[in-house]
Parts: structure tokens; sequence; C-alpha cells
């Protein structure tokens, strides 16, 4: 039987998660931002995710509504 962390990790790599996550850090403007999305890791449930996707769908919104787009500097 696969250990239910050897499964989550051969997911991860699937979907190319740590691609991604290296993908993301690339647009931190910190050394700290940047090793933290590095190791960003998936929530733990669904409600958590839902959470995540609302916040970010909320800052699209943000980021149409300002004249040049929303400034992360």
């Amino acid at each position: 039987m696969t250990c239910p962390n050897v499964a989550i990790q051969e997911t991860l790599e699937l979907l190319e998660w740590p691609q991604l996550c290296e993908q993301i850090s690339t647009f931190a403007s910190t050394f700290e931002g940047r090793n933290y999305f590095k190791k960003l890791l998936l929530p733990d449930d669904i409600a958590t995710s839902r959470n995540y996707l609302a916040e970010t769908l909320e800052m699209v919104e943000v980021d149409e509504l300002l004249e040049g787009g929303l400034s992360l500097d």
C-alpha cells in the first residue's frame, strides 16, 4: 500500500507543483518572499483553498479598477 505522503508527493510532481512555485517566486520582490513561494504547500482543506481563490479574484477586480493596475512594490 502506498503511504499517503508518498501519494501526495507523486501527485504534486505530476501537477508540476514545484515548477509552479518556482515560477510564482520570481514575482516576489524580496528574498524572503521568493523563499516563501518556493516552499509553498497546498492548503489542507477545501475551505482554505476556496478562501484563497476568493482573495485572488478580489485582487484581480481591484487591479482592473485602478488606473495602471495594482502596484506590489
